[in-house]
């Protein structure tokens, strides 16, 4: 049976790890050594981080001092409070105008889908601003190889992703008029027949599998040429620059079957030990190890790589895996959105360090570094989101 290459940041699943049993005991560990990737500064100003669920209360007491300061007498203090009466006050820091609601893919109407779409097709044509060849969306696939890589087998592997995700959702509305919240692929849907999923189709999905016709490239992947990234040149592979088309080729790892999927690790069943996990070391290990495994080594081509975000189904696997954590966050919310634990990065240095809440997640300068604490809560500061 192929393997994952050894140079990917994806661990092979072995035939043993198709037991529900053994997923329950001898869940995949973090502790397999990927090795260090030196971080490369660059030197421009990074954006800063918008305000999340908070931003409503900024926004009102702010026009509520301005108003203050020009009362002169009780007819305009009385207007004052009639204004009042008419805004959306924050309750617990929330607003119920700014909160954004992340929806699975078949729930969005089509001209919503077509809005995600075109919005990722704008962002592909815009130019490089990290390393001046390419285009933006390859800087977006860079940051992730050169850092989010080195969170794989580690605790910052679900915070990291997380405002990974919030940063294209904002790169994709403020550049590219994207009008919806980022949505997700909901696969425990499509478990008993992945490979049939409307998300492959072409006309309102991201386009199929690679075609039988032509031979296989990078990663055992095949060209995708059909829908909207038919034909598509990425030119990143593994870090080095490598121009070369969207490659896919479905493969069923148990079976060998090219063409088909496994589905096995997304059935409810599957999906609820991973969910009943009871600390963060161990969701994490599970959540990464498994299901998060499965969908990349499954599609091979771009998503068996460290590159794996050249395939515009990574943001939608990944939207998906950060609401599993979400719903599990929730479970328990007066001691799991401070629940973490493991090694800070899977580096040299990293093994060696506790993961902490105050650590850092870098970006590069494609965004302002922010802290785990941050980002714990998808209703915060920094993120106004759910699911």
């Amino acid at each position: 049976m192929d393997r994952v290459p050894l140079h990917s940041s994806y661990r092979p699943i072995t035939d043993d790890d198709s037991d529900a049993d053994s997923l329950d005991i001898e869940y995949v560990s973090r502790r397999q050594q990927l090795g260090a990737i030196a971080l490369t500064q660059l030197g421009s100003e990074k954006p800063r981080w918008k305000k999340g669920c908070a931003d409503p209360t900024w926004r009102f007491c702010s026009r509520l001092f301005a108003i203050l300061a020009l009362i002169s007498s009780v007819a305009l203090t009385a207007a004052l409070f009639a204004y009042l009466g008419n805004m959306v006050m924050p309750i617990n820091n929330l607003s119920y105008t700014d909160r954004r609601i992340r929806r699975e893919w078949r729930s969005l109407t089509i001209n919503e889908q077509q809005n995600y779409i075109e919005s990722v097709q704008c962002i592909q044509n815009l130019p490089s601003e990290l390393v001046g060849r390419g285009n933006f969306y390859d800087d977006l696939v860079y940051v992730h190889y050169l850092v989010g890589s080195q969170t794989h087998g580690a605790a910052s592997f679900l915070p990291w992703h997380r405002a990974f995700l919030h940063i294209y959702e904002s790169l994709l509305t403020e550049r590219c008029g994207l009008t919806i919240p980022l949505p997700y692929w909901n696969w425990e849907l499509d478990h008993q027949s992945l490979e049939t999923a409307s998300i492959w189709s072409p006309i309102t999905g991201f386009g199929g599998d690679g075609s039988a016709d032509l031979a296989e490239g990078l990663g055992h992947g095949r060209c995708v040429v059909n829908g909207p990234f038919a034909n598509v040149t990425r030119l990143y592979w593994e870090g080095e620059e490598h121009p070369h088309c969207l490659g896919r080729s479905f493969k069923h790892f148990e079976k060998g079957e090219i063409g088909k999927m496994s589905g096995g690790w997304f059935t409810p069943e599957k999906i609820g030990i991973v969910q009943r996990s009871e600390g963060y070391f161990e969701f994490e290990d599970r959540i990464e190890g498994t299901i998060h495994n499965a969908i990349h080594w499954s599609l091979r081509g771009e998503m068996a790589s460290k590159s794996a975000a050249n395939d515009p189904i990574f943001w939608l696997h990944h939207v998906q895996l950060d609401r599993l954590w979400w719903k599990w966050q929730l479970e328990r919310p007066d001691t799991r959105f401070t629940d973490y634990e493991g090694i800070s990065l899977n580096t040299s240095a990293g093994r060696k360090k506790e993961a902490r809440l105050g650590d850092t997640l870098e970006f590069l300068d494609l965004w302002k570094d922010i802290r785990v604490s941050e980002v714990m809560k998808t209703e915060g500061s920094v993120l106004c989101y759910r699911y």
